[in-house]
């Protein structure tokens, strides 16, 4: 069998992947379901309630961090679909049409037997690997350049979603024969973003994985944010892989509206 450097978009390498992401959804649910029973501080560190307050906060970091390593993975998988090549090296790239044709017959192709797929498979990453020479993939950032930039003609990709501000909004009230501004407390902002949207959303979630994976500290996340995050994440897997996720469900929170804020699993297509 020969080594396989060059990655394509062989039905192998697209149920690894989904099947990972799915796994990684399922464990994000478990650990935030986890977490949500977390009891108050308590300094008397002999005390159960110190323990569990730690072990929350441990939940915590590993489903931040488990989120942004899944959202590279589906950016890698979307850019699979689309033609591009994620090794290092080539940002940017597409496989030739030509290939990617020969890779389509391979995947609808009843063979005799195990050793001729092989060999047929085996042919197809020696082409690829004429050019390809690293194992290395391409950074999550220019995975969210690649993407952004695939999908920035098609106007009804983001169809029927909407931000999440994260700041109450001003009003101006008529006070004594004036207008006055209401006031809400100082101004929130999450890694910069003072509103999370379909537009940045990803840029979010880079932000916050760095800091979660280099830091054992929590980043003070106001409430809806990591909802919006997991369910924007799941928009994209039903969007491109609408079969393999249409049992899925959104990470609900009733107080912060967010499940309102993407469209239903089965309308979204």
């Amino acid at each position: 069998m020969h080594e396989k450097i060059a990655i394509i978009y062989t039905r192998q390498i697209k149920e690894d992947y989904l099947y990972y992401i799915k796994e990684n959804f399922a464990l994000i649910r478990r650990l935030f379901k986890e977490n949500k029973n977390c009891p108050p501080y308590n300094e008397d560190k002999t005390s159960k309630e110190h323990k569990l307050f730690y072990q929350c906060r441990a939940k915590h970091f590993q489903y931040m961090a488990i989120m942004g390593m899944n959202a590279e993975h589906i950016l890698k998988i979307i850019l699979l679909k689309k033609g591009y090549i994620i090794n290092k090296g080539f940002s940017g790239k597409k496989f030739t049409g030509s290939f990617l044709k020969k890779i389509k017959t391979f995947e609808e192709t009843n063979f005799e037997n195990v050793s001729q797929e092989q060999k047929v498979l085996d042919s197809l990453y020696d082409e690829a690997q004429k050019f390809i020479t690293k194992l290395e993939t391409i950074s999550f950032g220019e995975c969210i350049k690649l993407f952004k930039n695939s999908v920035k003609e098609d106007k009804d990709y983001f169809n029927s979603t909407k931000k999440l501000p994260l700041n109450i909004p001003k009003k101006k009230i008529w006070v004594d024969g004036m207008y006055l501004e209401s006031y809400h407390g100082p101004i929130y902002d999450y890694f910069g973003f003072k509103e999370i949207d379909v537009n940045n959303a990803l840029d979010v979630i880079r932000h916050m994985r760095n800091n979660y994976i280099h830091i054992a500290g929590a980043k003070g996340e106001q409430e809806g944010i990591i909802h919006y995050l997991y369910n924007f994440l799941l928009y994209l897997c039903v969007k491109e892989f609408k079969s393999f996720f249409i049992d899925e469900k959104y990470l609900s929170e009733t107080k912060a509206k967010v499940e309102k804020l993407f469209p239903a699993i089965e309308n979204i297509f």
